[in-house]
């Protein structure tokens, strides 16, 4: 599926920014691999998807209200992110967080058709 396939490669991307000692590159992977597969899945365009916005739209689709938190945390921590400095531990756990909740809301979504 091109939602999976996309969600993997900003994942990717976001580790390599990482590994290059780049945090707003991986933040935005991670904001990209989320906000992307919640659009792909919506048919909501990703681009100015709030984290309130992304939430709603996974609702829609059968992600659990813990996976909705997560999503909500996650988008807000980057978009706090892009007013002040990310420290390499927290884009880290950004990354970490975002490796786990992708499978799982995935599941959740595809459970959902």
């Amino acid at each position: 599926m091109r939602a999976r396939a996309e969600a993997s490669a900003q994942l990717t991307a976001a580790r390599a920014a990482l590994k290059a000692n780049d945090t707003k590159g991986a933040a935005v992977g991670v904001q990209r691999a989320l906000t992307g597969l919640i659009g792909n899945w919506s048919g909501v365009s990703p681009a100015g998807m709030t984290s309130s916005d992304a939430s709603e739209a996974a609702a829609k689709f059968g992600a659990s209200s813990e996976s909705r938190a997560e999503i909500t945390r996650l988008l807000e921590s980057i978009e706090a992110a892009h007013y002040g400095a990310l420290a390499g531990m927290e884009a880290a756990k950004l990354v970490d967080a975002a490796e786990k909740l992708i499978p799982k809301l995935q599941k959740e979504m595809e459970s959902s058709r």
